[in-house]
């Protein structure tokens, strides 16, 4: 599209200048490409779900929509920063270390943000205003030559064409480079770097014209010191080039949670730099991982600690060392690499796993309970799941705080059956919702006899004990139904459907039977629909005998 305006731009600057209507044919490169995809697009394959126009008209711009909310905390994160610190900026490549620290709330396991998806803005966040100004500087300067060779020189019209081509390739890379991250990608950079030494040869042929050619002075020399400056740097790329390819070992192991490097080679298999890996996770500790495997605890403790210093906000290195503490029995050391991993990283789940091991064996509820002041929606069931299971060990049935999260989580987690459990454990009682099952078994021994009246009075007693199981209800409502009792029938499936809803589809069968008794049909289809949509099949043949 950029491309399509800029063209359409110079044609009819060349146009008004000549008034030759050829000048207007280059439009047409892009005109007609895109007119036949459209017609092709409508008439070939708009009908197996490729339909372009269609796509289009659903383009809108929705905050909560993942990826787009995601860079829009990235955005915000990074002029937080430039804003606190806009001079002096974390140091050139650091933003990925940075950026954990501000996203930490948001960070599942060990994704970092890497980049802030605008390379102008990190690089402020990186090197302060004047990194920014001074990268800005390039398109400026880049933008002010083409200026001057399109509009204020005499060059042929084949090499302006040529130069606006250059201009134009440079105000795509601009627009990706507010946008994502061009400049970690060698494969994008090199043709950057060509269209810049492009239009720079250009504009100096054009200055060169203008000016008396001067003596050689020592500036004739700036790109030989260039040249020999970036000398070193075939060496700091030679030794990323081999850690990286001993990365690739590394970090398949660390995905695949195996350890198919040898320990004869785990030292040497990848250089002392990088000091991280391109995920971040410090390089001496993701090699602590083989001699925590090989108990070989000392030696992976002393890399763990020299790989904290490398990148403190990961906190991969802390959970490590608490579960080697853990396999020495050293309890409180655990603890309080424990602590310090989870809450550095509270939504990492392995992080959440092993402080909550601490916890259950210290059987601090204090601490458990205060777990819960930083857990929300976004810290997903087994988070929540791991520190009520740890509640649930420390505290008893009908402890205001057990209650208090538990139903919590089942109002964040509503189809988690394991956080409804525990809930009925704080709220019931283990002891409870033993006896209530028992009650109900009678309940269908008597319903399997058709002692349907008997069978209700059961199951009545049985979901005054447990309240929060469903099963008794629906139980109770069907066998007042069999027993002619519509009335309670209609209480029992209406406190299941409207309550406690667990989606089975049953007590929306059973309360639309009811209806059907008494004459409610409208009503009843509609129970009968929403219960096959639950995926109660037994519903669909009533439906299509009553429901015409």
């Amino acid at each position: 599209m950029l491309i399509g305006v800029l063209l359409l731009a110079w044609t009819l600057k060349n146009y008004f200048t000549s008034r030759i209507p050829k000048d207007l044919v280059p439009n047409l490169y892009y005109v007609i490409p895109f007119i036949l995809a459209v017609v092709l697009n409508q008439a070939l394959i708009a009908d197996k779900g490729a339909d372009a126009m269609a796509r289009v008209a659903t383009i809108k711009l929705n905050t909560e929509e993942g990826s787009i909310n995601q860079r829009l905390r990235y955005y915000e994160d990074v002029l937080t920063h430039i804003t606190d610190s806009p001079f002096l900026g974390v140091g050139i490549g650091n933003w990925k270390l940075k950026s954990i620290d501000y996203d930490k709330n948001d960070i599942d396991g060990y994704i970092v943000p890497y980049h802030a998806h605008s390379d102008f803005i990190q690089l402020g966040a990186e090197l302060g205003f004047l990194g920014f100004f001074l990268y800005f500087g390039i398109f400026l300067f880049a933008a002010y030559f083409g200026f001057v060779i399109l509009f204020k020189s005499d060059m042929d019209s084949d090499n302006k064409w040529f130069v606006f081509l250059m201009i134009t390739a440079l105000g795509v890379y601009f627009v990706d480079a507010n946008l994502n991250f061009p400049i970690a990608r060698p494969q994008v950079l090199a043709p950057w770097a060509l269209t810049m030494a492009l239009i720079s040869y250009y504009y100096h042929q054009v200055i060169s014209k203008k000016k008396q050619p001067k003596n050689i002075s020592a500036l004739t020399f700036f790109p030989l010191l260039g040249v020999l400056l970036m000398v070193p740097s075939i060496s700091i790329t030679n030794t990323t080039y081999k850690s990286l390819k001993g990365q690739l070992f590394l970090l398949r192991d660390f995905n695949n949670n195996q350890f198919s490097v040898t320990m004869d080679k785990i030292d040497n298999i990848t250089p002392d730099l990088p000091n991280i890996t391109v995920t971040t996770i410090p390089m001496k500790s993701i090699k602590a991982r083989y001699y925590f495997n090989a108990k070989k605890y000392d030696k992976a403790l002393a890399l763990l600690n020299e790989g904290i210093s490398a990148n403190p906000y990961l906190f991969f290195s802390e959970n490590l060392k608490a579960q080697i503490f853990l396999k020495q029995g050293k309890i409180d050391s655990a603890h309080v690499n424990a602590r310090k991993a989870f809450y550095g990283l509270s939504k990492n789940a392995l992080h959440a796993s092993t402080y909550a091991q601490t916890l259950q064996i210290r059987g601090d509820s204090k601490e458990a309970v205060k777990v819960f002041d930083v857990l929300s929606r976004k810290s997903g069931p087994v988070i929540w799941r791991n520190f009520l299971i740890v509640l649930s060990q420390m505290l008893p049935t009908g402890d205001l705080d057990f209650v208090k999260y538990t139903t919590k989580g089942v109002e964040l987690f509503p189809d988690d059956k394991q956080i409804f459990s525990l809930k009925k454990l704080a709220v019931v009682g283990q002891q409870k919702v033993k006896e209530a099952a028992a009650i109900s078994q009678l309940g269908l021994q008597n319903f399997n006899q058709k002692k349907y009246v008997e069978a209700g009075l059961e199951f009545e007693k049985a979901l005054k004990i447990d309240q929060l199981e469903y099963a008794h209800f629906e139980n109770a409502a069907s066998a007042f139904f069999m027993a002619g009792d519509y009335d309670k029938a209609l209480i029992y499936s209406d406190l299941v459907i409207n309550q406690l809803n667990p989606k089975t589809g049953k007590s929306e069968y059973i309360n639309a039977l009811v209806h059907l008794n008494i004459g409610g049909v409208p009503k009843a289809c509609e129970l009968l629909q929403q219960a096959i949509d639950y995926g109660y099949n037994q519903a669909q043949s009533t439906l299509d005998q009553r429901c015409k």
